[in-house]
Formats: structure tokens, C-alpha cells, sequence
């Protein structure tokens, strides 16, 4: 499946996406100020506090809320590729960043699994952290691009065998040019962060437009634009309780928009999970049967 990318509008969509330092969300609020569309922090890093495992606190309080708000609602996993403890000089073998990768897909289906469903939009994966260089204070660390794209393949290919649905990735610009490859950008839709300074790439609510990198040398384009991280101190306008809060537009209209709503399964969808629960619990039993022996 392609980068399902919007068509450029003069009537984008308007939404926002918040995590537990927003506090205790007010739908409605947000709803009257025009919101169509959410993105919630579920979940970040693994599956145990020495993997960076780390539910938000919010997450029950925000996707169901949002939704019955009449806004579409969709969740997010924070990635931490950076556990992975690589190096310039040595870094994991594939078969490691994979594993790593499942394991973190896994557990946010665990957790946000009931808000993949049909109603709410596709899962993202939110992937900042981890890039070789990409932290000042440790430039020699981090995982390469290619290596990279492979933690995000993983994960992608994980969730999708989980649920039958194919995440969105989140990337400022830096990373998707830096640190994703065409091996993501090419199959997946893009949520683009970059905080448009000065206005320096157009009016985000009409026909303005931020780089792209991986997704741009693809032929792709982005979806969704994160165009601010504070709102302008606009928190409470929008029914936070802080004072700051991402601002985010989507590249066409509500139509296009529901386009990114997960889908019913098919009769052959839920042939798959059910192919998937099998075989997975197969290997477990087969798993337990030679640790017995």
C-alpha cells in the first residue's frame, strides 16, 4: 500500500495532537474551535521500564472522549530506537532492530489496540529519537538511515499483521530527509513536523507546504503538518490545561480526511488475523514444547 497523500486544498482541516503534559482535554472545547481531528499519545518505547515502556496516563481520557466529541481521533506510539544502544561504530544486526521494533508495535496494540479500529483514524508511529547524530550530546550515537528505516519497517509490517491496518509515520522534516528511506516513505502516508517560523513555507490552513525529504524524492507528499508546538500559548482555547499545544493541518478536506479512518475488516482481513493468532500461537506452543525437552 502507497502513501495515501492528500490533495493540496484552500479548505485544509484543522486539528490538533496532545499527549498527558496537556492534562485533563476538554473535547468539546476543542470541538467548537473548529477541530476535526486528534492525534493521542497511547504509548512510548517498550514493553518494560528498562525498555523505556511509558502508557500515558491520558490516553482513556482523550481517544473515546475525542471521538465522541465528533472529532476524528487516531493514536500514537513515540518510538525509542535509541535504546538500541548503537554507535557509529557498531551498530545492531538487523534481526535486533527488528525484535526491538515488534516488541515496542506490539505492546501499543496491547495498549491502544480497542482505538485501531473502524471510526478512528489509522495508527502513527512517531519516530524523533534515536537517528545517528541526531542528539547533540551524543552525536556519535544513534542508529543509521538505513537502519533506521529498518526499525520502522518492523514496526509498520507489526502493527499491520496485529490489526490489518498500515500506520502513518510522524517525522519533522530532519528525520524523514536524514533518517527514513524510501523503503518507508514509498508505502506510508506522512505526518510532517516542522514549525514554519515566520510563515517561512506558506499559510498552513490554505496552500502552504514544508519539506519533505524522503517522501518528497519519493513522489510522495505529506498528509498531515504539525505547523506549531506551543499554539501560540493557545492551550485553554483549544481545552487544554496547559498552556501550549501542537497544532496540526491536514492536506485536503473532510472527505479526503475520512479516507484515513480505519476501514471495517473484510471477510479476508479477518482471515488474516485469525491466519496470524493462529500460527503465533502455534510457534508458542511449539516454543513451550522445546523448552520442555
Amino acid at each position: 500500500m502507497g502513501a495515501a497523500a492528500a490533495p493540496a486544498s484552500a479548505a485544509r482541516i484543522k486539528g490538533l495532537d496532545v499527549s498527558s503534559f496537556q492534562g485533563n482535554m476538554n473535547w468539546s472545547t476543542a470541538r467548537a474551535q473548529g477541530v476535526d481531528f486528534a492525534f493521542v499519545r497511547a504509548t512510548r518505547g517498550g514493553t518494560t521500564s528498562a525498555t523505556g515502556k511509558s502508557d500515558d496516563a491520558e490516553l482513556v481520557d482523550n481517544a473515546p472522549v475525542a471521538k465522541a466529541a465528533g472529532i476524528l481521533t487516531g493514536v500514537y506510539h513515540y518510538g525509542r530506537p535509541d535504546l538500541l544502544g548503537a554507535t557509529s561504530s557498531s551498530q545492531p544486526s538487523a534481526a535486533a532492530i527488528q525484535s526491538a521494533a515488534r516488541n515496542e508495535a506490539s505492546h501499543f496494540v496491547t495498549v491502544a489496540g480497542a482505538y485501531m479500529i473502524n471510526g478512528y483514524l489509522r495508527p502513527v508511529l512517531d519516530l524523533e529519537s534515536g537517528g545517528l547524530g541526531s542528539d547533540s550530546a551524543a552525536p556519535n550515537d544513534g542508529l543509521t538511515k538505513s537502519n533506521m528505516s529498518v526499525w520502522a519497517n518492523a514496526f509498520l509490517d507489526e502493527v499491520q499483521r496485529l490489526k490489518g491496518v498500515l500506520p502513518i509515520v510522524y517525522a519533522n522534516t530532519y528525520y524523514a530527509t536524514s533518517f527514513i528511506d524510501s523503503t518507508v516513505a514509498a508505502r506510508t502516508a506522512l505526518w510532517v513536523a516542522n514549525y514554519n517560523s515566520g510563515n517561512q513555507y506558506g499559510d498552513p490552513l490554505t496552500t502552504g507546504s514544508p519539506p519533505t525529504g524522503s517522501w518528497g524524492s519519493s513522489g510522495q507528499t505529506w498528509s498531515f503538518w504539525q505547523y506549531s508546538a506551543d499554539g501560540n500559548g493557545k492551550g485553554p482555547t483549544y481545552g487544554a490545561t496547559s498552556a501550549d499545544i501542537d497544532l496540526d493541518v491536514f492536506r485536503g478536506d473532510l472527505t479526503a480526511l475520512r479516507a484515513f479512518v480505519v476501514p471495517e475488516p473484510t471477510s479476508c482481513g479477518l482471515a488474516g488475523l485469525a491466519a496470524g493468532a493462529f500460527l503465533g500461537a502455534r510457534r508458542r506452543r511449539l516454543s513451550a514444547t522445546q523448552a520442555r525437552a
